[in-house]
């Protein structure tokens, strides 16, 4: 209902009085901290059946041989990412959202190249939401996790699929990555911020009816040269800060306003 301003009423929409301030859609980008995110891997067979939610960094790479996938193979390390977008958000007009990752540490080889794709999660009956688990491989004293034997959480396989009862088997995810970022070893360090544009996946995430379910989605790299492992590390939301694998883990950075 339009409030009139004056005895004479209203002559137009624009001279209407909503009895509140106007809303000003911010100039710049809102930045949302990743919510969840884990490594899972299946480069040897004891890493199967680990979680490691905890720990300071996010893996994706090709196999060094064991589980599923043999040796020199691709797509043995994945991480899991999710982003909550807060609800006040969702009814804006989305312009962009860009997904930021900190390279970390590049672990394995010389002069690699890295294809990393975003993949999103789609429901999966008993598997979505996905757990990020306790799991920690090195400070899990310390930062107040668990061994990664012992944690509760996501797992390349967990429990009914081979895997322990602790353990939650990963959820399936598209075919087809929304977004592809190459990682040049020799032209990249340390520090690095990798950005994907993510627009229609998030938009997608924000609609009300059709869209895609957010349960977020998978980092992978499926090419591989078919005899050198590689394992790249992007820094987790639980690094340190004090640490190589300093803050800040997974950002999506979101700009509201009619896509230009």
């Amino acid at each position: 209902v339009l409030v009139p301003t004056d005895e004479g009423g209203v002559s137009d929409f624009a001279d209407a009085d909503f009895g509140m301030a106007p809303f000003d859609l911010p100039d710049d980008f809102i930045t949302v901290p990743a919510a969840a995110d884990a490594m899972i891997r299946t480069d040897v067979d004891a890493r199967r059946n680990d979680n490691y939610g905890c720990d300071p960094y996010l893996g994706v790479g090709g196999s060094r041989g064991g589980g599923e996938i043999p040796m020199g193979g691709a797509d043995g390390i994945r991480s899991l990412v999710h982003f909550e977008i807060p609800p006040l958000m969702t009814p804006l007009p989305l312009a962009e959202a860009v997904l930021d990752l900190t390279i970390g540490e590049f672990r394995d080889g010389e002069g690699q190249t890295y294809e990393i794709g975003v993949y999103p999660i789609v429901p999966t009956d008993g598997l979505t939401p996905w757990i990020e688990g306790d799991g920690n491989e090195y400070d899990a004293v310390e930062m107040g996790c668990a061994q990664v034997d012992s944690a509760h959480g996501v797992a390349w396989v967990g429990d009914g699929d081979g895997g322990d009862e602790n353990n939650q088997t990963q959820p399936d995810f598209e075919d087809d990555p929304v977004a592809v970022a190459t990682i040049v070893q020799d032209e990249h360090e340390i520090g690095d911020v990798i950005s994907f544009d993510v627009t229609d996946m998030v938009r997608s995430w924000m609609m009300s009816d059709g869209g895609r379910p957010n349960f977020g989605f998978v980092l992978r790299d499926t090419t591989s040269d078919g005899a050198t492992f590689k394992q790249i590390w992007f820094n987790s939301r639980d690094g340190d800060a004090t640490d190589f694998r300093a803050t800040p883990g997974p950002l999506l950075k979101l700009r509201f306003g009619m896509p230009d």
